[in-house]
């Protein structure tokens, strides 16, 4: 099958009119299905198959009274449990036991541990045999900290948040451990990071009767890529990226969603995770509402009240694609950390050829070069933005009126600043701030005849950590086309609903 689809992108496609060249590509890319769950048992996201393997280990342990402590894991989605209390053959039966309900039990003979897992083994669960050595425990599996313990200091009982490289803001329990176990590590990020999402309905009628009065009274004043449709468009993809989140970075403290009051039918508003913010709220008294510029709502968001000091800002349409850490975004100490483009900033200046991304990116460049006598030249990966208050904070102080300018614009203007996407990084790099650091996004553009196979080869591969799927001016004959490859690809990719979504609308 892959060799077809191959053929039929390489060699099939340059015989068919460019306008059926994305129906061909999708017709015969068929992706992969969701994966099956196992009758009478709920799907679960990753987290959670986590906590069934920890809870099924905790249990059959305290069951059979065999004493246990926890330990902090290398890898940072799964968990592991150390045992000095029974030995090894013992500690296996008790753990084979597991397999009747629906585990798996893996014993590595090299390390004396199991692991055990519902999911993956990544957010499983791994058991260690820990063995007397003169007045110590040790053991041969690796974990964060350290394979020796003293055996005479006696356990303690310690918060779940102690074991894991970032905060769990569900997890509540406590679990007993040893001492040399509660140290926080220099390289661990525990302070709450939000995540800040904007959207937008653009096939809402009142919405786009709103959206078209504001165009009228601007009489034709703006770019062509102002107020195109596709940049209002919904695929669907807010509860996707948001079921991303949930799956592959859960250390999130909250949600902010920012629209202009309007709420997706399947978004579950009282979730006590979830903040849905009007266009009014945020703005206040500033700029001009309605607005349809993503720069001016960009400008405005660390205005959010009770919003984190650090935090994440995604477009809908971007994603997590496998698990993250905090550590991806941010320092232990508050710094960030932005992923360069290796598209670039031109040097000419700002000009009517230039679309409004140029523009912004130009008039970031002049006040970096009035500011600190740099200029700006990559732009940014269109993936998560991790950023900090007191640097937006910092910019809209020493340039209130490029700030305000922006906010005040309806649509993408030639005078727009780029805030959260470029100009706080480049800002918090040149004051110390920030560093750039890899990320391997996928990006792919949904008018291009290449993307179903693409998305098809991502689906076995899952070998990227962000991705984007952007919709950038395709034809109103394709739309259906485009929602159909969003559809598939989103629930293959990501087939678990996400707490955020009402029981009634989950599927």
């Amino acid at each position: 099958m892959d060799r077809i689809v191959k053929q039929v992108q390489r060699k099939l496609i340059k015989l068919v009119p460019p306008e059926r060249r994305l129906l061909l590509t999708h017709t015969v890319a068929r992706f992969l299905p969701a994966p099956s769950t196992p009758a009478g048992k709920p799907a679960m996201l990753p987290f959670q198959h986590r906590e069934r393997a920890l809870a099924a280990v905790r249990g059959v342990l305290e069951g059979h009274s065999v004493g246990y402590f926890r330990v902090p894991d290398r890898r940072p989605f799964a968990a592991q449990i150390g045992v000095a209390d029974a030995s090894p053959s013992e500690l296996a039966e008790l753990l084979l036991r597991l397999r009747d309900e629906g585990l798996k039990v893996k014993h590595d003979p090299r390390e004396v541990s199991w692991n055990v897992w519902s999911g993956t083994p990544d957010f499983g669960c791994a058991v260690s045999v820990w063995r007397r050595s003169g007045t110590e425990l040790v053991t041969d599996r690796p974990n964060a900290m350290t394979q020796r313990v003293r055996a005479d200091r006696e356990p303690v009982q310690v918060p779940a948040s102690v074991f894991g490289p970032f905060r769990d803001f569900d997890d509540s329990s406590v679990w007993p451990s040893r001492p040399e176990f509660t140290g926080t590590p220099a390289q661990r990020v525990d302070f709450p990071i939000d995540v800040v999402y904007t959207w937008v309905d653009g096939a809402d009628p009142v919405w786009r009767a709103r959206r078209d009065a504001a165009l009228g009274e601007g009489r034709g004043e703006h770019h062509a890529l102002a107020a195109n449709e596709s940049r209002y468009t919904d695929y669907g993809e807010l509860r996707y990226s948001m079921r991303s989140l949930w799956s592959y970075a859960p250390w999130f403290r909250r949600v902010y969603l920012v629209t202009d009051d309007q709420v997706p039918d399947w978004l579950d508003v009282d979730h006590p995770r979830l903040r849905v913010v009007s266009h009014k709220e945020l703005f206040g008294d500033r700029g001009a509402l309605p607005t349809f510029n993503s720069h001016a709502i960009e400008s405005q968001l660390h205005r959010l009240p009770g919003l984190s000091d650090r935090f994440l800002y995604l477009n809908d349409d971007v994603m997590f694609a496998r698990p993250l850490g905090p550590e991806t975004f941010f320092e232990p100490f508050g710094h960030s950390h932005f992923f360069r483009s290796p598209a670039i900033v031109d040097t000419s200046s700002p000009g009517p050829r230039d679309t409004p991304v140029e523009q912004a990116g130009k008039n970031n460049r002049r006040l970096l070069q009035e500011r600190f006598g740099r200029i700006n030249v990559n732009k940014m990966k269109h993936a998560a933005h991790a950023l900090q208050k007191e640097v937006l904070a910092e910019i809209a102080e020493a340039h209130p009126d490029a700030v305000e300018a922006t906010a005040s614009h309806r649509f993408r203007h030639p005078d727009d600043l780029a805030m959260t996407s470029s100009l706080h990084h480049y800002w918090a790099y040149l004051s110390g701030r920030a560093a750039p650091s890899p990320l391997a996004l996928f990006y792919a553009d949904l008018t291009m005849p290449s993307t179903p196979v693409r998305l098809r080869e991502l689906l076995r591969s899952r070998d990227r950590d962000m991705l984007c799927l952007n919709d950038t001016d395709g034809t109103e004959a394709e739309r259906h086309i485009r929602t159909e490859i969003c559809r598939r690809f989103f629930e293959a990719y990501f087939p678990v609903a996400s707490p955020f979504e009402l029981p009634e609308t989950r599927r």
